[in-house]
């Protein structure tokens, strides 16, 4: 039993390291100013942060991306240190690929503490490898290192939750905070968690609901530490938090634009989509659920309610790669709620492997020249009509 256990566990992370290594080498890699021109523009207020390090930028930027200038700052003011800042493109694919190797590390420790089996693991590890909007993005637009260093904030802060572990918290508190705004979102998630923690749980979360309440602090301070330090470098904007908060009410969008926006939203959360539907449709949900699994759920509701709460003039193409920063919080949620019977009904068919690789050959981001912006959006449609009819049509 203990060599078999063995030589499964040798199975998975070599199929890991496989899908990992085939979306490294079928990635499309461009110059910064192609990928700038491809929507990515943030890029843009990064270099010029990192640029001017260890100096403070003196081209005017945006409030939004100048209050996550610390990531940009360090890694301009290391590189100019060692004098390499001629080598920084390089840099910053490194510095992706190695956050991703600590994303895929850190799920995988999740999964290992709720005991989910190897093969549904492997399964909502490819959701979070195969879509085009995580790792893929990055590696296309290696600048934008912010995202994929929140997602593995996230992920931290997800494992801290699960172990009741302060210290990781804490770090995944920092870290977040530090790269994106996005993490506000976490203090209303806090607050209900620690009264619910006071409220009903024992004693021993004591000391971890004194560090819900630091981390709560932490998140104020580095977001108003870094809103006021930016302030001598960024373009002055009173209201740049309310129209990120309430454009889909307040701007002047067509038609067409909101389609378009709806439609780029359900092409980065496809497989999120199946899996709500998936609990929804056949009411598989574990009863014995964890609170702290609906506080997680509830982040990610909150991360991916803010960007369509800035509607399509805010955030236009960018709703794909911004709501996709919530698929871990999705995928740890439905890999606890879901039954496993379900799951394994649904992912046993290879095809569906199969159609999961699929969806991650993007048109811009993946070495696929035939397939332009509509055929991709028609292909993840095709893939999530045939899951549908897979999920009502069979027993799961």
């Amino acid at each position: 039993m203990h060599n078999k256990n063995f030589y499964n566990q040798n199975k998975f992370f070599i199929f890991i390291f496989l899908s990992y290594l085939f979306l490294i080498f079928t990635n499309n890699y461009v110059p910064l100013q192609v990928s700038v021109n491809m929507g990515f523009n943030d890029q843009v207020s990064y270099y010029q942060i990192m640029d001017f390090s260890p100096n403070l930028s003196e081209t005017p930027i945006t409030p939004a991306r100048a209050q996550r200038f610390v990531l940009s700052y360090l890694i301009g003011a290391s590189l100019n240190f060692y004098d390499l800042k001629e080598f920084y493109y390089n840099f910053y694919l490194i510095f992706n690929i190695l956050t991703h190797i600590f994303v895929i590390y850190f799920l995988i420790k999740i999964f290992n503490l709720i005991f989910l089996d190897k093969k549904l693991s492997l399964i909502f590890l490819l959701i979070i490898i195969f879509n085009p909007y995580i790792f893929r993005a990055s590696l296309f637009a290696p600048l934008m290192l912010n995202d994929q260093l929140f997602i593995l904030g996230s992920v931290i802060l997800i494992y801290s939750f699960i172990r009741n572990d302060s210290f990781y918290l804490l770090f995944g508190v920092i870290l977040s905070s530090l790269c994106r705004q996005t993490s506000m979102v976490f203090i209303p998630c806090f607050c209900i968690y620690l009264l619910y923690n006071i409220l009903f749980q024992k004693d021993g979360l004591k000391i971890f609901n004194i560090n819900l309440l630091i981390s709560i602090f932490l998140i104020f301070f580095n977001f108003y530490f870094t809103y006021e330090f930016s302030k001598s470098f960024s373009l002055i904007s009173a209201d740049y938090l309310i129209d990120k908060l309430s454009g889909i009410y307040l701007d002047d969008y067509s038609l067409k634009q909101l389609a378009i926006f709806i439609a780029r939203y359900f092409v980065a959360n496809l497989y999120i989509i199946i899996l709500f539907v998936l609990l929804v449709s056949k009411q598989k949900l574990n009863l014995k659920l964890d609170f702290k699994f609906y506080i997680i759920f509830l982040i990610g509701i909150g991360i991916i309610s803010q960007p369509l709460l800035a509607g399509p003039e805010d955030v236009s193409g960018n709703i794909n790669r911004l709501t996709a920063l919530a698929s871990p919080f999705f995928v740890i949620f439905f890999a606890k709620s879901l039954t496993s019977k379900s799951l394994k009904n649904l992912f046993s068919n290879n095809f569906f492997l199969f159609l999961l690789l699929l969806s991650s050959f993007h048109h811009n981001y993946s070495k696929i020249p035939l397939i332009d912006n509509l055929n991709y959006f028609i292909l993840i449609f095709i893939i999530f009509i045939i899951n549908m009819i897979y999920i009502f049509k069979k027993k799961l």
